[in-house]
């Protein structure tokens, strides 16, 4: 590392001691400004929000198909019989044995 580096790394590092300071350049380790961190940070909740309209957005595409409209018909019939069955005894009706 050049002299120039390690005096920028004291810059940004004033409130490290230099044996820390020396401990993060031996083990190389990646420092981040505060600024980079937000910038990040900022960027992943715009992706968090855009994935959320996505899925908004597929949800409320769904259509109503023909097929679920003959569903819910066919559904109600069957249980108007059923009902209409279960009280055969007390109203009566002629259904087929």
């Amino acid at each position: 590392m050049s002299e120039t580096s390690k005096d920028n790394l004291k810059d940004f590092l004033k409130t490290y001691s230099e044996e820390d300071i020396e401990k993060i350049r031996e083990n190389k380790i990646q420092l981040v400004t505060v600024e980079e961190f937000q910038s990040v940070y900022r960027m992943q909740e715009k992706q968090r929000e855009l994935i959320e309209l996505e899925r908004e957005e597929d949800s409320g595409k769904r259509e109503t198909s023909i097929l679920d409209i003959l569903q819910i018909i066919v559904l109600g019939v069957l249980s108007i019989l059923c009902v209409m069955y279960l009280l055969k005894d007390y109203i009566h009706l002629h259904l087929i044995h």
